[in-house]
């Protein structure tokens, strides 16, 4: 075994890693002795203790795994808080649903500037959003009434984080049934530009569904002009930020849904003259998609 491998390893031992052999000399500890090893000042053991608490399954351990995940700063020590929290399944779904753009700092807060080049969803960025994502269908719900609720319990930002949620569920597990709460979001905060396009990227997910494409269409026609300089009389210089990504989002999602006619001919047709480098390559993906 060579020096670098050593290395390699001390490293993700401090970051958290473990093996099976690491597990024995505590599977034999009830929750209540694993619980405050969640503290220990050694990754592994809140690695080991996170993930046998979830093997447990005793519903006492989610807040005391929770409260631990909002702090948790090594990676394989998330990953296991992560995965436990899964295996709580509804149980832990509320608890989850309270930190959604809690967790970190790594949440977009403000639009890319490079086109996603990838055909499977990306990632929610949010470790919340991202550990209800792999809840799969049992999420869904409560992340509709994240959408749907009018009292500020929630703010945009859990609201955006659940959009990515859900655009996930949606992709993974053909699960549609939070587009109607989409759609009302996206007429409440028409002006809200990073929801139209957190809206436009989850509803990628929703394959050959056509009123996912209309909502696309319907928020790309807001943000449509292709040569700008003909819209500078009309519209204050703050319309013209992040047009250029909600367009090539939105030319993506509509590749991604799948569904070809005539409008979509034309709207991307429409395209073929813009000068954007990230909008061409969005063009050129999403119609090998549709067409090949």
């Amino acid at each position: 075994m060579d020096n670098s491998h050593n290395k390699r390893l001390e490293g993700q031992k401090r970051r958290g890693k473990i093996f099976d052999e690491d597990l024995l000399p505590f599977t034999n500890l009830s929750s209540k002795e694993l619980i405050p090893m969640l503290k220990n000042n050694n990754a592994q053991k809140r690695t080991i203790a996170a993930k046998l608490l979830g093997d447990k399954g005793d519903t006492e351990s989610i807040k005391p795994l929770l409260d631990q995940f909002v702090i948790e700063k090594v990676l394989y020590s998330r990953i296991a808080i992560s995965e436990s929290l899964v295996k709580f399944k509804e149980n832990s779904v509320p608890f989850i649903i309270d930190i959604l753009g809690k967790i970190g700092n790594n949440q977009e807060k403000e639009l890319p500037k490079k086109y996603f080049n990838k055909k499977s969803f990306p990632l929610p960025r949010d470790l919340a959003g991202r550990t209800l994502a792999k809840m799969g269908k049992i999420a869904t719900p409560f992340l509709i009434e994240v959408l749907d609720c009018e009292r500020k319990i929630y703010d945009d930002f859990a609201k955006e984080q659940a959009i990515d949620a859900i655009g996930a569920i949606a992709h993974k597990y053909n699960d549609y049934r939070a587009l109607n709460s989409l759609i009302s979001l996206s007429k409440k905060h028409e002006n809200n530009k990073i929801i139209q396009w957190k809206i436009i990227r989850a509803l990628s997910g929703f394959k050959s569904n056509e009123n996912a494409l209309k909502i696309v269409i319907k928020i790309l026609n807001k943000y449509y002009p292709i040569e700008l300089d003909e819209y500078c009389s009309t519209y204050e210089n703050s319309y013209f930020e992040n047009i250029v990504e909600i367009q090539w989002e939105a030319i993506r999602s509509i590749g991604q849904i799948g569904i070809i006619n005539n409008e979509i001919n034309e709207i991307l047709n429409s395209f073929e003259r813009n000068k954007n480098i990230q909008i061409q390559f969005a063009l050129k993906i999403a119609k090998k998609s549709l067409y090949s």
